[in-house]
C-alpha cells in the first residue's frame, strides 16, 4: 500500500474554486462603493443639461429683442443675461439652488457669480426691478439679469447649481453691443 500524503485532486479543485469564489467577492466587496460614488457623480447633472439655457430673442409684443448683450453706462458696462428654463419634477426641482454665470472678455478675464434665491448684490439685478432681491427661473420661465462692471464681457456661459455642486455648462452664448435694447 502506498502512502499518500498530498491532497486529493478532487479537494484541490474544491478549494481552488472556492479561495477564487471568496477572492472574486472580497474585491466585490471593496470596489462597489467607488464605483457607485463616480457613477453617481458623473449622472447626476444628465437631468439638468438642458434645464437652462440663454434666450435669444424675446417677444414683448411690440417687438422681438436680445437682451444677451452689453452697454457702454457712464464708464461701466452692463451686461444682460436672458435665461429660459425648461421643466422638471419636484424632486429635480427641489435639488436646484441657483445658476452660475461665467462671463469672460476679449483678454479672457473670467468673472463668476451665483444667482440664487433672495440675494441683493448692487451689482447684479433682475431688469424688471433693480431694487428687488434676486430671484432665478422656475420652471418654463424666462429672466433676464443686469450684471454691472468694469469689463467688457465678450461671451457667457450658464451652469446649474444644485444642493451637491455644479453641473458642467449647460449654454453659452457670444455678447455682442445692445442694438434696440436698454439695460
Amino acid at each position: 500500500m502506498k502512502n499518500k500524503k498530498g491532497v486529493s485532486e478532487v479537494i484541490a479543485a474544491i478549494l481552488l474554486i472556492l479561495l477564487t469564489v471568496v477572492a472574486a467577492a472580497a474585491l466585490i466587496a471593496f470596489m462597489k462603493p467607488f464605483v457607485e460614488k463616480s457613477l453617481g457623480d458623473a449622472t447626476k447633472c444628465n437631468a439638468y443639461n438642458t434645464y437652462v439655457s440663454f434666450e435669444d430673442k424675446l417677444d414683448n409684443g411690440s417687438a422681438v429683442n436680445n437682451y444677451n448683450c452689453w452697454q457702454n453706462e457712464n464708464n461701466y458696462y452692463l451686461t444682460g443675461i436672458s435665461l429660459k428654463t425648461d421643466n422638471l419634477n419636484s424632486d429635480q426641482l427641489n435639488r436646484i439652488k441657483g445658476f452660475v454665470i461665467i462671463l469672460k472678455d476679449d483678454a479672457n478675464n473670467v468673472t463668476s457669480f451665483n444667482i440664487s434665491k433672495g440675494i441683493k448684490r448692487v451689482d447684479l439685478w433682475n431688469i424688471e426691478d433693480k431694487n428687488a432681491n434676486i430671484t432665478f427661473n422656475g420652471p418654463m420661465e424666462t429672466m433676464t439679469y443686469v450684471y454691472n462692471a468694469s469689463l467688457k464681457y465678450s461671451s457667457a456661459q450658464v451652469q446649474v447649481l444644485l444642493d451637491s455642486g455644479i453641473c458642467t455648462s449647460s449654454d453659452s452664448i457670444t455678447l455682442n453691443q445692445c442694438n434696440g435694447v436698454s439695460l
